[in-house]
């Protein structure tokens, strides 16, 4: 898969088929659409390309709300689509001005003008151009007379629920892990640098890597223990990752987000770590002595051994 981030540098990629969205998360919902244009792609004799933007929509049309959290920040969200069989990823500048375009537009100058597709894939949500007044059937009526394959890619549900990043992040910020990993069709990544902390988890017989997360609107589940895998240089450990805002050490705003990796020996300052979420154990706690906070870590880390030995045997 090749990546293209500039604006100018996909003059050599018209007469192709080509999907276009945000894809954050990269969930079962966006497989379905990914897998769908490199089929339609293979069945054209042509390649696949994914059209998605940096930054999300919704921080530039809406510069002022700062409610919104990604699934994944741009690079996790290239790592995933590393791993489909896509042919290109052209990222293109969402800016204020383009979100002003027309419906039409967008159609005639972007879709057409750039790209020139074959075929045109889009989920049955998917909307364009200014207030997104765009939709399915106004890009059948504005590509009638030229020569190209459209499909609209059907709702996508599991246990009910639609398949959507929207209903991801709900269940991620209540804690719902294995629900929002069904949804995914992958486990939840944390990922981001390790650096120095205050050695509170050595002195209670836990060291712990204190995590940076680098994008400032990744969305972080609820304060709490988590049962989790841990990816350090090439290996994976066993994860007890904590989320919160350290009540029974000190009192304040700060989230910490700290893993102990079982087993591991050596430093770990400056490394990249992807934390793969399992399971939510309990919510974050105040504990009046160091010695019960040590009691209860001990009481998580059993249950964390049971439930990852449990998903290893459950995946082997």
């Amino acid at each position: 898969m090749k990546v293209h981030r500039e604006q100018d540098d996909v003059a050599h990629l018209k007469g192709n088929v080509v999907t276009i969205g945000t894809f954050d998360g990269v969930h079962r919902a966006h497989q379905s659409i990914i897998n769908a244009i490199v089929d339609l792609a293979h069945a054209k004799k042509c390649e696949s390309i994914l059209i998605t933007f940096e930054p999300h929509p919704r921080s530039v049309v809406y510069p002022k709300n700062d409610e919104l959290r990604l699934l994944t920040s741009l690079e996790e969200k290239l790592a995933l689509l590393q791993q489909t069989a896509l042919d290109h990823v052209v990222v293109f500048p969402f800016t204020a001005e383009f979100s002003q375009q027309q419906p039409e537009e967008y159609v005639h100058n972007f879709l057409l003008g750039k790209f020139n597709p074959k075929g045109i894939i889009i989920g049955f949500d998917h909307r364009f151009g200014i207030n997104r007044s765009g939709n399915f059937e106004l890009l059948k009526n504005q590509t009638a007379e030229n020569d190209i394959t459209l499909v609209e890619i059907s709702k996508k549900v599991s246990n009910e629920i639609k398949i959507s990043s929207s209903a991801i992040r709900r269940a991620l910020i209540a804690g719902n892990i294995r629900d929002a990993n069904r949804l995914l069709g992958y486990r939840y990544l944390i990922t981001g640098t390790v650096i120095k902390g205050e050695s509170i988890g050595t002195t209670l017989g836990y060291p712990t890597a204190n995590l940076n997360v680098q994008h400032p609107k990744k969305l972080i589940p609820k304060p709490g223990i988590y049962a989790a895998f841990v990816h350090v240089r090439g290996d994976r450990y066993d994860g007890l990752l904590y989320i919160g805002h350290k009540p029974s050490i000190q009192s304040g705003p700060d989230l910490f987000i700290e893993v102990n990796l079982r087993n591991f020996k050596g430093y770990l300052y400056g490394e990249h770590l992807q934390i793969e979420l399992v399971d939510f154990i309990r919510d974050d706690e105040k504990f009046t002595t160091l010695d019960d906070l040590r009691l209860k870590i001990q009481e998580d880390e059993q249950q964390i051994i049971s439930i990852l030995e449990a998903e290893k045997d459950s995946n082997s």
